[in-house]
């Protein structure tokens, strides 16, 4: 099984990181619980990239299976390049159009 190398963009990393940091001064389980959920998507999305839904163009998604988040994401022969994570509240279409210009 092969797999593609992930990318993620610094704006992304920081989206994740504000959350962990969030979810820690919360409870230090659930954050624990946070990025677990997050591992097992980035390595469900480095080994079939292209089973997950499209939401804008040439844009896919993957969402948390215990948080309410998305992992927005592209894709080519040998990388995954993971634009943004993003909350299922939030104003996602508006968001999208700003930063990727879709």
């Amino acid at each position: 099984m092969s797999y593609k190398k992930l990318i993620i963009k610094s704006t992304a990393a920081i989206e994740i990181e504000e959350i962990i940091a969030h979810y820690f001064e919360i409870n230090k389980t659930i954050a624990k619980k946070f990025e677990k959920d997050i591992r097992n998507c980035f390595l469900k999305i480095s080994k079939n990239p292209e089973s997950f839904q499209f939401r804008y163009k040439t844009i896919r998604v993957i969402w948390l299976s215990k948080f309410p988040y998305g992992i927005y994401y592209l894709f080519d022969t040998d990388e995954v390049y993971i634009l943004s994570f993003w909350s299922s509240k939030e104003d996602i279409p508006t968001k999208i159009k700003k930063l990727f210009l879709v």
